[in-house]
């Protein structure tokens, strides 16, 4: 069966929106791992079961029970955008919020 292109491009565009939320998550965990780095063990393990629980509901929800190659691709373009967009601002912000805290 095959899909039409405007389903592709919106599963296309919800991966990159998840790989986006994905990398704000890994930010959030790595701030949590400088501080406390007997926790790295722990938090990285959270990571990869979120970004598991990710890749299903992608597979379930939009792909229709299907994980498809790009929308592996519009994740990673997702992290990628994060890592080179909002990723330094967001950090420094975090950081000194952790530090008030």
């Amino acid at each position: 069966m095959e899909l039409p292109i405007a389903l592709q491009a919106l599963q296309f565009a919800i991966s990159g929106a998840a790989g986006l939320g994905l990398g704000l998550i890994y930010d959030l965990l790595r701030a949590l791992r400088r501080r406390n780095r007997r926790l790295a063990i722990l938090l990285d393990l959270l990571f990869c079961a979120m970004a598991l629980l990710l890749f299903l509901l992608l597979a379930l929800y939009p792909g229709h029970g299907i994980l498809r190659l790009f929308m592996l691709g519009g994740i990673g373009l997702g992290i990628i955008l994060w890592f080179l967009t909002a990723s330094r601002p967001f950090l420094a912000i975090l950081d000194k919020l952790l530090t008030l805290l």
